[in-house]
This record gives structure tokens, C-alpha cells and sequence, in this order.
């Protein structure tokens, strides 16, 4: 092996680019030596490593091939059975459907499905469930048969907000109704997880995702690994990543299910004029409500406040224009309704934790 580099080797079985990225962005900062495995015979290239660590994401059978006694393992799937220390890092699942059904929860929905089979659809159900509503969950995956993806979703009540386990279900979903005539958003609205800008495009209407943060996600599994080999123990416990607070929004979404006109016609105008310096006193004298009826009807109806919504709306065109566009921030600012560039900064950081530099540059997107 090179002499004075960390060699390790990245196994997964299935590729995310950006996640991949994450990972091999800190191979390169740390002088480690990546080495792919890229498909093929798994279990004679990892009986053949003789390297510090593995990345991987493969099932027990698969890695039962040989002894793991000398090398630091870090899994992205829970190995219930294997006899060697390893630490567990994924994607928090039960987090995931939380912010789903927060997300659907504001946008007005009473109807509510889950086309899924994991702890994201608890915490899509849980969630729902503290807010005194209920969710039509699959409880199958249909078998990739859209013929009855279709009769399911036909039956759902309108409008119906779904939550899908992941975008490539998300996409099948669309696709099923699409082929059926059942109306996306106003009829049903679809959310998908993982924010895969090569899957969420690709259908006539495009799909908004919980952002699993696949990027950061991609670091800390790095520097996991950096701190195994570097000598510390290694915590039995699973760390599980939290997705990014703010869904990214596609047509799929892009309805509000709320039975007050007027609040509809409100939000409707919020959204559209988000990027201007618009006065929420103004828009409650508008529709002749002052400014505390304003902020009652929106959190009773959305649980949240009118400036919360309005800075929702900017805050997702911010992230919109760092991954399509190469405006500067102080454009980014001013084309997104902030009154400055420090207000944005302040604002996105306290929402993500990062600046929004920081933001674009782990955020490009597969079609960037």
C-alpha cells in the first residue's frame, strides 16, 4: 500500500453522486488513496483487500467472504449479525417522513398516503398522527406493477398529499397517474426523498424531494472513517443524518389544499411576489384583515406565521438560483426579496447551518 496515505476502499453496491463526491472530496483534502470497487464480483475484490478501511454499503452475506479482524469498516446499512466492530452511518429515516409531513401539514392537506414500508413512513404516520390526522400507508410496494400502483392511487382521496418512500417511487407514482388522468398537484400531490435532480426532472412534472443531504452525508462517512483509523473506538451506536429542514420544491407540490378562499388567494400572492420587498401589513389591508387576523389565520390553518411562509418561499428560491445560476450572493439577495446580502446570510444559516457559498458548492446538482 502508499506509504504514508489512508487506502481505502469505497463499496457500495449502488451510486450517488453526490454523496460519492462527499466522500471523495475529503479522500482528497486528507491525502487518502480511494480505491472504487465498481460492480462486478464483490467478493473476490474484497477477499483480495488488503487496505486500511472499506466504505460500503453490502449486505452481511457478501462481506461474511472473509475476515474483517484489521480493518475499519464503515456501513450506510445496518449489519445485524456481523461478528467485527463497524460503524453505522445513514440517512435518518424516521426524520425523513417528519419533515414530509410537516411540509404537507403547511401546504393545508387533510388527506394524507404514504407509498412506503419503512421507519419513514412512521414518521410521516407519527407525525401526522400528533397533528390529529391519519395516513393511508401501502403497507406494500406493489411490486413495481403500475397497473396496481394506479388502483391504489385512484383511490385516494382528492386532494391527497403522498409521501414516496424515495424519487425513483416518487417518479413510478407520477408516471401512474399521469397514465391514468388523476390531476398533479391539485388532485395529488407527490413527494419523493433523496432530492435526485436526475430522477426528480426527468418526468412532464417534475418531483419535489426531502433532501437527504447526500454531500454532507458523503463527509461525515469520511471523516468516520478518518477518526477509526486514526485510533479511536469505534461507537456501537448507529448515527443517523439528519436531512436537510426544507423541502425542495417541484411542480408535484405546487398547490395549496386549504378551504379558505381567501387564505388560498393569499399564500398564492405571498409566493409569487416572494422575491420583492413586499409589506405583510399591506397584503392584510388588502384583503381587509388586519395584521393579527393575518397571522391567526395562517397558523391556524398552516401552523406557522405569515413572515415564516413568506421566508420558506425566498429561502427555497435561494437555494433554487445557488444550483441553477451563477449569480453572486449579493444578486441572489436582492432577487430573492432580502433587503441584504447579510440578511440572507443570517437567515440561510440559521435554516442550514452553512453559508449559502457553502451550500452551492456541496449542493451541484447531477445535471450541473
Amino acid at each position: 500500500m502508499l506509504k504514508g496515505h489512508k487506502t481505502v476502499m469505497l463499496a457500495l453496491g449502488w451510486r450517488i453522486e453526490t454523496l460519492v463526491r462527499g466522500i471523495a472530496d475529503y479522500a482528497r483534502e486528507h491525502r487518502w488513496h480511494l480505491v472504487f470497487q465498481n460492480g462486478g464480483d464483490f467478493e473476490r475484490d474484497l477477499r483480495n483487500w488488503r487496505g486500511d478501511g472499506l466504505i460500503c454499503a453490502l449486505p452481511e452475506e457478501i462481506l461474511s467472504c472473509r475476515s474483517w479482524e484489521n480493518t475499519a469498516i464503515v456501513s450506510l446499512i445496518t449489519l445485524r449479525n456481523f461478528p467485527f466492530p463497524y460503524r453505522m452511518i445513514r440517512e435518518d429515516d424516521y426524520a425523513v417522513g417528519r419533515i414530509a409531513a410537516e411540509y404537507f401539514l403547511k401546504r393545508g392537506y387533510r388527506n394524507f398516503a404514504a407509498y412506503s414500508i419503512s421507519r419513514r413512513c412512521e414518521g410521516f404516520r407519527e407525525t401526522l398522527e400528533k397533528h390529529g390526522c391519519t395516513c393511508i400507508c401501502s403497507g406494500t410496494m406493489f411490486n413495481r406493477d403500475q397497473q396496481v400502483l394506479a388502483r391504489w392511487l385512484k383511490a385516494l382521496p382528492a386532494p391527497c398529499a403522498l409521501f414516496c418512500e424515495n424519487d425513483w417511487d416518487a417518479a413510478d407514482a407520477v408516471n401512474a397517474a399521469i397514465w391514468n388522468g388523476l390531476r398533479i398537484p391539485s388532485s395529488l400531490a407527490i413527494l419523493g426523498g433523496g432530492n435526485n435532480a436526475l430522477v426528480c426532472n426527468a418526468p412532464a412534472i417534475p418531483i419535489s424531494s426531502v433532501d437527504f443531504r447526500y454531500y454532507e452525508l458523503g463527509q461525515r462517512v469520511a471523516e468516520e472513517m478518518d477518526r477509526i483509523l486514526d485510533g479511536e473506538k469505534i461507537d456501537p451506536e448507529p448515527l443517523h443524518f439528519p436531512p436537510s429542514p426544507l423541502v425542495v420544491e417541484r411542480r408535484s407540490t405546487d398547490f395549496f389544499a386549504v378551504s379558505n378562499l381567501k387564505l388560498t388567494k393569499i399564500l398564492e400572492l405571498l409566493r409569487r411576489n416572494a422575491e420583492r420587498k413586499i409589506s405583510l401589513h399591506e397584503v392584510a389591508k388588502q384583503f381587509a384583515l388586519s395584521d393579527s387576523a393575518l397571522y391567526k389565520l395562517c397558523v391556524r390553518n398552516l401552523g406557522i406565521s405569515p413572515k415564516e411562509f413568506l421566508l420558506e418561499q425566498r429561502l427555497s428560491r435561494v437555494r433554487e438560483l445557488l444550483l441553477s445560476t451563477r449569480q453572486t450572493m449579493e444578486e441572489i439577495a436582492e432577487n430573492c426579496g432580502f433587503p441584504t446580502p447579510g440578511a440572507m446570510f443570517s437567515a440561510f444559516r440559521k435554516t442550514f447551518h452553512m453559508s449559502p457559498g457553502e451550500w452551492r458548492r456541496n449542493n451541484k446538482s447531477d445535471l450541473s
